[in-house]
């Protein structure tokens, strides 16, 4: 093999690693992404894209492309393009700022802290956060958020907490990632190697046992908002019988044929009614009743929003020769009104707690060896001047 095939080959490997890396990582902490943000607590990708532009340099910005373009496509369905193309533009706009993200923080560290920093002291290690997480997380974050907004996918009230949360995520993802890259790759060897295991092992058994926590967590905030909605849809069928009996109607009294017209009448002016009560207007409601095997649609909520399985609560009933059937979907407004924070901040919390237990050991190994390498050049002279 020549040397220049042998170069693609490597450059062809090394970006095959490098999208791997960038999508499983962020499939893994796709379970840590909870309402009433939609944002992970830490996105690791962001720290594995900068350190791989840092370590081999921008060829290989086609390899974070790749790795995003996969993301999206796992976490976003291919119907909503077909349904609504102007999404392409959307996304198209977040791949650009994710772009700007990796490519900046790399030209800021290669232009101010150089190739051969070691990262020897607190201080290098305060640089480092400030030029690759903060100044670039911020810039991409405030880009996709504003294209979130601008394509109406954001609420009013949810664009700051949205830019907030997907900076710290970004952020912490590079202070987490960055360094764990720079330990497992960075040259000369017989420098980070002696600072591999006292940093890279405490790091990662405290991020999986957090993991672990936040999956256990996550699940117990699911059930209590499920509940919430479960509330809503029993609230609104309740309003539908009450009002049906109000008006004098009788089951007996009813032909069969007006039944079905008089029913849907009501639920089609309570999930209008919805839009104005305060419990109730935070869902997304679809009515519909079976005959038999065909399932028909009679009403839905005007507060259009992506309906997800996952957050959705059925309410069955029968009722006269039917079975009738309200749905309940989550929207923003929802998880602002009835979502805790407080899941959200303590794994915030822990990921910085781990960001900053690495930084703090790599101070600690980096002091060690600064003392060592005064050592030996204190040894050096004096065997010189003994000489």
């Amino acid at each position: 093999m020549s040397f220049e095939n042998k170069n693609v080959a490597t450059y062809i490997v090394f970006s095959f690693l490098i999208v791997a890396a960038y999508y499983g990582s962020s499939v893994l902490v796709r379970p840590l992404i909870l309402p009433p943000t939609f944002a992970a607590p830490i996105w690791p990708a962001a720290g594995i894209a900068t350190g791989a532009l840092i370590l081999w340099g921008y060829k290989y910005i086609p390899a974070i492309l790749i790795g995003e373009i996969l993301v999206n496509l796992n976490f976003y369905k291919i119907d909503e393009f077909h349904d609504n193309p102007t999404l392409m533009v959307t996304y198209s706009l977040m791949l650009l700022a994710t772009t700007i993200r990796s490519t900046l923080a790399a030209y800021l560290v290669r232009k101010y802290l150089g190739n051969k920093n070691q990262y020897l002291t607190f201080q290098s290690i305060v640089k480092l956060f400030i030029l690759a997480g903060i100044v670039p997380t911020f810039i991409s974050s405030s880009l996709s958020t504003l294209t979130l907004y601008d394509s109406n996918l954001l609420e009013d009230g949810s664009v700051w907490l949205n830019f907030l949360t997907w900076w710290f995520g970004d952020s912490v993802g590079v202070f987490i990632l960055l360094p764990m890259m720079l330990l497992l790759f960075k040259k000369p060897r017989e420098v980070w190697k002696k600072r591999l295991f006292k940093t890279v092992i405490p790091v990662l058994l405290t991020f999986f046992l957090l993991l672990i926590i936040a999956q256990n967590l996550k699940n117990l905030e699911h059930k209590r908002l499920i509940s919430i909605l479960d509330n809503r849809a029993t609230e609104l069928s309740d309003k539908v019988f009450k009002k049906f009996s109000m008006k004098g109607n009788k089951l007996h009294n009813i032909h069969p044929n007006n039944f079905s017209a008089k029913m849907s009448q009501l639920l089609k002016q309570e999930v209008l009614n919805a839009r104005n009560d305060e419990n109730l207007k935070d869902a997304h409601f679809v009515i519909s009743f079976k005959n038999g095997n065909t399932e028909t649609i009679i009403a839905e909520s005007e507060n259009r929003f992506k309906k997800s399985k996952k957050w959705r609560s059925q309410s069955k009933f029968d009722f006269g020769q039917y079975k009738w059937i309200i749905e309940a979907y989550t929207t923003s407004l929802f998880f602002v009104n009835s979502a805790s924070w407080l899941i959200w901040w303590l794994l915030s919390t822990g990921f910085l707690f781990i960001a900053l237990m690495e930084a703090g050991l790599l101070v600690i190994t980096g002091n060690e060896i600064k003392t060592i390498n005064l050592v030996k050049k204190r040894t050096k002279e004096i065997e010189t001047l003994n000489k």
